[in-house]
């Protein structure tokens, strides 16, 4: 649904003159359109430019500065949708990557941000399932189970991916795998269904 700012000034107008008008006309929009808030002191541009990165995180995009613009009078921003920023890869050297913290969400919920496990079952059987991802600068990050699947402790003790709860995430970056996926995590499947466990 489009909606103009015409439209926003026929909402607020319904509002403003009662007591609560602000809250009401800011909960109608959010209940109606799922809107989200920004506003600051117009001086304040730090301020509004944090403030615009924390909507647009909650809806699937990150806000960077841009440094091309540092130092100047001006202001310039990168922003990129999250979903973007880790992508599946076939191309993937796991000798990468080492193991770098526990990631705690529903075999469902990784699919759901991921989409379908492109990892096999490794040789040793110790892995079962896993996601083999890639950053935009190239880094390497892999989420997998770690000896609790069927081929590793056979039928009667080990589980089925979509039983798994507990994930293991190695990359050869870590800062960069933490931030990454808290934040895809947060925008795609809200920061209740998930929890990173960091050793």
């Amino acid at each position: 649904m489009n909606i103009t700012k015409k439209d926003l000034s026929r909402i607020w107008r319904k509002f403003k003159n009662q007591e609560n008008g602000p809250q009401e006309y800011w909960s109608y929009l959010s209940d109606n359109f799922k809107a989200q808030f920004v506003s600051a002191d117009w001086k304040d541009t730090d301020e509004l430019s944090e403030q615009f990165s924390k909507v647009l995180r909650k809806i699937g995009f990150i806000v960077i500065k841009d440094p091309l613009f540092d130092g100047s009078s001006s202001y310039g921003f990168v922003i990129i949708k999250n979903t973007d920023l880790l992508t599946k890869t076939d191309n993937f050297n796991e000798l990468c990557t080492s193991y770098a913290f526990t990631l705690h969400a529903s075999y469902k919920n990784i699919v759901k941000v991921f989409g379908k496990p492109n990892g096999h079952v490794s040789d040793d059987r110790k892995v079962s399932c896993e996601w083999l991802l890639k950053t935009l600068t190239n880094n390497q990050i892999l989420i997998y189970d770690y000896k609790q699947g069927i081929p590793y402790l056979g039928p009667e003790r080990g589980k089925r991916p979509q039983q798994i709860t507990e994930w293991s995430v190695g990359s050869n970056k870590k800062s960069e795998a933490l931030s990454l996926l808290d934040t895809i995590l947060t925008s795609k499947i809200g920061y209740k269904n998930f929890e990173i466990v960091d050793h």
